[in-house]
């Protein structure tokens, strides 16, 4: 169940990044291509993140009711 988790949280953050590693910023000038502007996450890797968070959460509440029900 370990490796479950480990593998959800890797793939909801390598899922983020790669969307906020592509971000690219508007140009300050017109044909310019460097300069100000401010970065801004796309909606869907914020969706991609929320999903792998919510997971997460859902695998640790299955792996803990499935402990508790063991144990009594």
């Amino acid at each position: 169940m370990r490796v479950c988790q480990i593998a959800l949280v890797c793939a909801s953050l390598l899922a983020a990044a790669a969307p906020a590693a592509a971000l690219t910023k508007p140009p300050s000038e017109p044909g310019g291509g460097g300069g100000g502007g401010t970065s801004v996450p796309e909606p869907g890797a914020l969706a991609m993140m929320g999903t792998g968070v919510a997971g997460y959460g859902a695998a640790v509440a299955l792996y803990r009711r499935k402990k508790r029900k063991q144990k009594n």
